[in-house]
């Protein structure tokens, strides 16, 4: 997303053009917010299957459960 959207802004920065580059700015932006909580949603539905899967041990499931909830409530 960073280096997508920089090469599209400086295209436009290099060609003067305000609008675009502002545009431009809001769309990478934009673009990067619905991604991350996207990737909340579905990182923060899936943990305790993800955690089963692993075949987590019962007696450190809830600590990997916390864990897992504030490592994608931070994306």
């Amino acid at each position: 997303m960073g280096a997508g959207g920089g090469i599209i802004i400086s295209r436009y920065y290099g060609a003067n053009d305000r609008e675009n580059v502002v545009n431009s700015i809001h769309s990478n932006v934009l673009f990067a917010v619905i991604c991350s909580v996207v990737a909340t949603v579905i990182g923060l539905s899936f943990i305790p299957l993800m955690l089963r899967i692993i075949d987590t041990p019962a007696e450190v499931l809830p600590y990997s459960l916390q864990y897992f909830r504030i490592y994608f409530g931070g994306i």
